[in-house]
């Protein structure tokens, strides 16, 4: 075989590969947009008991989402339950699985870590009782008579000792001349007290005083030359203050008439601010009622309309069966009720019974619908509105407003 041979070969095992890819991605592609979404509700209620729930499957019950919520009368029981299965596995029941294998593991690897901690802690305890060599150490001698012990013990004592003195042991204090004092000096307080005698005769006390009192006459003249000066200096300086008086008062004048004067001006300007405003937003609301009368998108807003109307007739139940009973204490309120119902009956069929009651209030049934939806057709709707003409001018005419509105 050639090399161009095998080169052929693998081209085409390469191309059945891509080949079976795309088929199988347009398969998924179909399947997702061809087999409808099925969905099934269920509500019943008697007395004071209430259950309901809603599943949603898909290709043949593959995907299935199952909730459901209940209330008790005796408060037991009832609740939130919800379930998601794929090929009918729960992926709860999945998820728990792997929690508890998993705080199984935690709980082993816990156990051989303590395990091991234990061992390394009595092989540690028995490596301090060896020496390292395999022998037990001998325990310290204690030296006794006159060693180090005994010399730092009898150290302490001596510095625990009371400390006496020589020549007080009798009692008798200290003196300078005894030899215990030599280089000491006693904590002994000697006081001296100093007379101080006046020197000198009555003579030299009158000559004393004259001169203290000459100060005191100087002080009195020099207080009375300052108040002198200061009031000299008040008479000088009077017509100057009188005239900075007088300034300032007709400045506080000046500026009263200037407030006075500028009070219409202010008037003018807040109401021409208001007036500004005001006509500020009678634009913003003209345009925007001529976005929303222009011809276009009014034809955009009818079209989404009916788009949405033909949405919620493909995704509205198809079978409908149980029963109703109910009644409120008004009976017009009940026939109100009973008239938009009987709307509704000729396209629900005959499986589902209406009971009104016009004598009592009160609420039993027992309610199953189901319906179906198609993913192409919700495609379809989506594409067929954002490809439509108009609805893109509205986009275009929308972003334009929007900027028109933020620049006013």
């Amino acid at each position: 075989m050639t090399i161009l041979g095998i080169l052929l070969t693998i081209l085409k095992i390469i191309g059945i590969v891509l080949l079976i890819l795309l088929l199988l991605i347009l398969t998924i592609i179909l399947l997702i947009l061809f087999v409808p979404v099925r969905y099934r509700v269920h509500a019943d209620k008697v007395g004071w008991d209430l259950n309901a729930g809603a599943n949603v499957s898909w290709l043949l019950r593959m995907i299935s989402v199952d909730v459901s919520y209940g209330i008790r009368e005796s408060g037991y029981g009832g609740g939130l339950t919800k379930d998601i299965r794929i090929f009918g596995i729960s992926i709860f029941k999945i998820r728990d699985w792997l929690s508890s294998r998993k705080k199984k593991k935690s709980k082993a690897a816990g156990a051989s870590e303590s395990v091991n901690m234990t061992e390394e802690s009595i092989a540690s305890s028995a490596d301090e009782i060896l020496d390292g060599q395999g022998h037990v150490p001998e325990p310290p001698h204690e030296e006794t008579g006159g060693g180090k012990g005994s010399g730092a013990e009898s150290a302490i004592a001596a510095d625990e000792s009371p400390h006496t003195e020589t020549g007080s042991a009798a009692g008798e204090p200290l003196t300078a001349g005894s030899d215990s004092a030599a280089g000491e000096i006693p904590d002994t307080d000697i006081s001296v007290e100093a007379v101080n005698d006046p020197i000198g005769g009555p003579e030299k006390q009158i000559e004393d005083s004259v001169d203290e009192a000459e100060p005191e006459v100087r002080s009195l003249t020099g207080r009375i030359s300052g108040i002198l000066q200061r009031a000299n200096g008040l008479l000088l300086g009077l017509p100057g203050r009188i005239y900075g008086i007088l300034i300032t008062i007709f400045m506080k004048i000046l500026e009263f008439f200037t407030i006075l004067c500028g009070i219409p001006g202010r008037i003018v300007a807040i109401f021409g601010e208001v007036i500004d405003k005001i006509l500020t937003i009678f634009g913003k609301i003209t345009l925007i009622t001529d976005f929303f009368f222009d011809d276009k998108t009014q034809d955009a807003i009818h079209l989404v309309l009916g788009k949405t109307g033909n949405l919620l007739g493909h995704i509205r139940p198809r079978k409908l069966s149980g029963y109703l009973d109910f009644g409120f204490d008004d009976p017009s309120i009940t026939g109100r009720v009973l008239g938009v119902l009987s709307v509704f009956l000729p396209q629900v069929g005959k499986t589902f019974d209406i009971n009104p009651d016009f004598e009592k209030s009160h609420l039993e049934c027992d309610i199953t619908s189901s319906g179906r939806i198609y993913l192409f057709y919700i495609v379809y709707i989506a594409a067929s509105t954002y490809f439509n003409k108009n609805i893109k001018y509205v986009i275009r005419y929308f972003r334009h407003l929007r900027k028109e509105l933020s620049q006013a």
